[in-house]
């Protein structure tokens, strides 16, 4: 009867010797746990890579406004100016603004004015010099958002924003290009913007 084929069975090839065997084995073991050791230590220093190259991404777009006022020009003229600037490296889009006096927000900056000339004890809307600043503001540019100059308003407006100007406040919700947002504050406690997950 046939039985088909002879069927034979591989075995691991032996020296005959056993403490070469042993030898050989065992560094069998080590070269395979060095070369893992190796393979995960090769993908962390790929995870850091990636992360620094974020962080490097993120530090070449970040942008930074800080909000400033001014009560005198070069010349010693008395004014009164609420302005912003990207101090930042990268552009910063505009999301919100908003005026705020004494705690209260503003819907534009007509409604400033008029509160302040109320406040001096003045009928009158006074005329002020405003900048809607929606949109991408550059790196390293800045512009007045509200100005009250001796061309364009009336002396008691400009000395009456002077003393008010602790009441005023500009609020600021602005992102980088990556979506990163913050909060900026003319009278905020601390002068950095605080980071945001959106802008209302």
């Amino acid at each position: 009867m046939d039985l088909g084929p002879e069927l034979h069975q591989h075995h691991h090839a032996h020296t005959g010797r056993i403490w070469l065997d042993t030898v050989l084995a065992v560094s069998a073991v080590v070269i395979s746990l060095f070369t893992a050791v190796l393979a995960f230590h090769q993908g962390g220093a790929m995870e850091r890579m990636v992360k620094e190259n974020e962080h490097m991404v993120q530090a070449s777009t970040w942008p930074y406004i800080a909000l400033y006022s001014t009560n005198v020009d070069a010349a010693g003229h008395d004014l009164y100016i609420v302005g912003a600037e990207n101090r930042g490296v990268g552009p910063a889009e505009i999301e919100s603004m908003y005026f705020s006096y004494k705690g209260r927000r503003l819907r534009s900056a007509g409604e400033l004015s008029r509160l302040v000339a109320h406040d001096a004890g003045h009928d009158v809307t006074p005329r002020l010099l405003t900048s809607d600043i929606a949109g991408v503001i550059p790196a390293r540019q800045s512009f007045p958002v509200l100005e009250a100059t001796p061309s364009i308003s009336a002396p008691w407006l400009i000395e009456a924003l002077r003393k008010s100007g602790s009441d005023i406040d500009l609020t600021v919700c602005y992102c980088s290009i990556l979506g990163e947002c913050w909060i900026a504050e003319k009278d905020a406690t601390s002068r950095h913007p605080h980071p945001v997950s959106r802008c209302e």
